[in-house]
């Protein structure tokens, strides 16, 4: 059994092709690359990958530190961090 199209459903269109590009010869093209290859080679990059400046570590904290440094909000590691230095700071001193 076949449906029956509905009354309110438009009846389907046709859609031609659209029209072929103008030039198709090998100076497009070849224009097209020359300029692609350009905008690539002027590109600017990231450049060299930098050092990281903090090591990834494990360092396991009392229960209290832990609860100080997280109620204080977001950035709390690195206020820990700046707790740290100071520490080394005046330890050196």
């Amino acid at each position: 059994m076949t449906p029956k199209p509905s009354p309110k459903m438009n009846p389907p269109k046709s859609v031609p092709a659209p029209p072929p590009p103008d030039d198709w010869s090998g100076a497009f093209v070849t224009r097209s690359a020359d300029e692609l290859r350009a905008a690539v080679a002027a590109r600017r990059g990231r450049g060299p990958a930098l050092k990281p400046k903090k090591l990834a570590v494990t360092l396991r904290f009392s229960p209290d530190v832990i609860e100080y440094f997280r109620g204080t909000g977001d950035g709390w590691q690195t206020r820990i961090d700046e707790a740290l230095k100071a520490y080394v700071v005046q330890q050196r001193e």
